[in-house]
C-alpha cells in the first residue's frame, strides 16, 4: 500500500492529480472545501466529463458561505468546459475520499485526513492511502452514496442560496452565523435509495398487555423483529416501519439485513425474526418527543394524498388489530411516512452537532 503526506514526496494535491489525470469522472468527498476552484488543476484533467462533488452544508455555521461560492465557481467551470457537475450534501459527513473513474470503474482512490482546500491538499500535516482494488473501491461508494438521501443540489438552488447569504452578514471563522442554507435543502424521492424491487412493510412491535415504554429509546443500530409466523415474502434488503403496539407511535425505520432465524424457547409466542439495521437511529432515540401516529398519517394519507395505502386497496390496517405481525404497505404510502422521518431524523442530527461544536 502506498502513502502519501504533505511533509515528503508528493503532497495530497500532487498525488490526487494523478489519480484523477485519466479520469473522465472524478468523485471528491470532502467535508470542507475552498472558496474557489482555482487551487486545482482541474483543466489538466483532459477527458473528464463529471465531477462528483460529496460535502456537508451545516446550518448556522461561517462555512456555508464558502461552499456556496465553491459551487457557483464549480458550476461555470462545468458550463465552460461541457462537464456535468453533481453536487450531494451529507450532513453526517466526516470522511475524505478522492476517485477517479475511467469507463465506469473506480479505478483508484486516496483515502485520507485531508479536505479539499489548500491548505489541506498541500499545506497541514495530512496524511493519506492509496487504493487500487476497484471492488473495495466499488463497495466505499455504494455505501458514501446510500447515506445521502437530499436531492443533488441544482445551479438554481445554489443561486437561491448565494441570494439568501448575501442577505447575511458574514462572521469571522469558528463564529456562529444566522444563516441556516439546509432549509433549501430537499429530500429526494427515493431517500433511501432502495431497489424499485424491494418490498415495504408495516410492523408492530410490542403487546397490548406489556406495551412499548413511552420514552424507551429504539436508536440502537440493530434491531430483532419477531414474528409469530415465518414472514412470508420478508427478503433481506426490505423495509420495516416499525410501531408501538398501543399509541401506534413509529419507532424508527429498520432495513432487513440478515436471514430468517427461529428461536429454541419451548411455546414462544413470536419465534421467528430477522435483524433490522436502522436507518433513523437519530428519530428513533427520541421518537416519544414527536407524536408521530401511523393511525393519524394514515388517515392524513387517505385524506390529502391519491395514492393506494396497500397492494389490496383496502388501505385499513384492521388485520393488525387482530394480532397480524406485519403488513404490505405501496412504495408511495411508505416513502410519505419515510420522508417524514428522515426530516426529523435530520433536523435531530443537525441539532446535536451544533451543539456539540
Amino acid at each position: 500500500m502506498q502513502t502519501i503526506n504533505n511533509k515528503t514526496g508528493k503532497n495530497h494535491l500532487e498525488r490526487i492529480e494523478l489519480t484523477f489525470l485519466n479520469a473522465d469522472e472524478i468523485i471528491i468527498v470532502s467535508p470542507f472545501l475552498s472558496e474557489d476552484i482555482s487551487f486545482f488543476p482541474f483543466e489538466k484533467i483532459t477527458h473528464l466529463q463529471k465531477i462528483t462533488i460529496i460535502t456537508r452544508l451545516k446550518p448556522f455555521t461561517t462555512d456555508q458561505f464558502q461552499k456556496v461560492e465553491f459551487f457557483l465557481h464549480l458550476y461555470e467551470f462545468g458550463k465552460e468546459n461541457n462537464i456535468e457537475i453533481e453536487v450531494l450534501i451529507d450532513n453526517y459527513l466526516h470522511a475524505k475520499v478522492y476517485v477517479g473513474v475511467k469507463n465506469g470503474v473506480n479505478m483508484e482512490a486516496v483515502i485520507t485526513s485531508a479536505n479539499f482546500n489548500r491548505h489541506g491538499l498541500m499545506i497541514n500535516n495530512e496524511w493519506g492511502a492509496i487504493l487500487n482494488d476497484s471492488e473495495e473501491i466499488d463497495s466505499m461508494v455504494r455505501e458514501i452514496r446510500k447515506y445521502i438521501f437530499l436531492e443533488p443540489l441544482s445551479l438554481a438552488t445554489i443561486l437561491e442560496m448565494k441570494r439568501v447569504a448575501d442577505k447575511h452578514p458574514r462572521q469571522k471563522p469558528g463564529k456562529e452565523a444566522g444563516l441556516d442554507l439546509s432549509k433549501l435543502l430537499k429530500i429526494s424521492p427515493n431517500p433511501l435509495h432502495v431497489s424499485s424491487k424491494i418490498t415495504y412493510w408495516l410492523k408492530p412491535i410490542g403487546v397490548t398487555g406489556n406495551p412499548i415504554p413511552w420514552g424507551e429509546p429504539f436508536g440502537q443500530k440493530e434491531y430483532p423483529l419477531h414474528f409469530a409466523r415465518r414472514p412470508k415474502g420478508v427478503r433481506k434488503g426490505d423495509i420495516m416501519i416499525a410501531y408501538a403496539i398501543g399509541h401506534g407511535n413509529i419507532l424508527s425505520v429498520y432495513e432487513v439485513n440478515s436471514a430468517i432465524n427461529k428461536t429454541t424457547y419451548e411455546g414462544d409466542r413470536w419465534p421467528f425474526y430477522l435483524y433490522g439495521k436502522n436507518l433513523t437511529p437519530y428519530y428513533g432515540e427520541e421518537w416519544f418527543k414527536h407524536n408521530f401516529d401511523i393511525h393519524k398519517e394514515r388517515l392524513n394519507a387517505l385524506n390529502f394524498e391519491q395514492f393506494k395505502l396497500t397492494p389490496s386497496g383496502k388501505n385499513s390496517f384492521g388485520r393488525m388489530n387482530f394480532g397480524g405481525d406485519k403488513m404490505r404497505l405501496t412504495p408511495d404510502f411508505a416513502n410519505y411516512i419515510i420522508q417524514k422521518i428522515i426530516v426529523i431524523n435530520k433536523n435531530i442530527s443537525e441539532q446535536i452537532q451544533v451543539e456539540s461544536e
